[in-house]
């Protein structure tokens, strides 16, 4: 009875619910779909730098060898493992995108319209699929845009350090 009650059907049929089975959709998706089986140069790139970590390197912020870091640690050597994270990045943007058309005061319909608009769109389609930066960095931009349409509702001082701690993760 108790379980029954906390997976109700009401729950199950969401506007969350949805948002997060559409950010399902978009984290298997390259992993169902990428005819790519072995390591592209520039992921092998910031895995090396993963295995000498530094405060900084010429090409890229730390952030990405951190990641590779992390994804080596605790995934393993994989493929899988390496494009974990860009995939997991790429699924927190879909739930974004509904979010904001959600507190752009979208029903149901439009915050599904968004976030299929962004699995689909040609510009995010293929971002997600090959550990690089871009793909963090769309995920951050996305992030900042949810932050402003926030405060602007909300005029809420937390969001403002948030966005401040954002834009200088962004700039570096």
């Amino acid at each position: 009875m108790l379980i029954r009650r906390y997976f109700s059907r009401t729950l199950l049929v969401s506007d969350n619910a949805i948002l997060g089975y559409l950010a399902l959709i978009k984290f298997l998706l390259p992993f169902l779909t990428s005819t790519e089986f072995e390591f592209h140069r520039d992921e092998l790139l910031y895995i090396a730098m993963g295995n000498h970590l530094a405060w900084g390197y010429l090409e890229v912020p730390p952030g990405i060898a951190v990641l590779a870091a992390i994804a080596r640690e605790f995934l393993g050597d994989t493929i899988f493992a390496v494009r974990f994270f860009p995939a997991l990045s790429g699924a927190a943007m879909v739930i974004l995108c509904g979010l904001m058309a959600r507190e752009l005061g979208g029903g149901r319909f439009a915050q599904i319209l968004a976030a299929i608009a962004f699995i689909m769109s040609p510009a995010f389609l293929r971002s997600n699929v090959l550990f690089q930066p871009v793909s963090f960095d769309q995920f951050y931009w996305t992030l900042g845009a949810y932050l402003v349409i926030r405060l602007l509702k909300k005029d809420d001082l937390n969001l403002w350090s948030a966005l401040g701690g954002l834009w200088h993760r962004t700039a570096s």
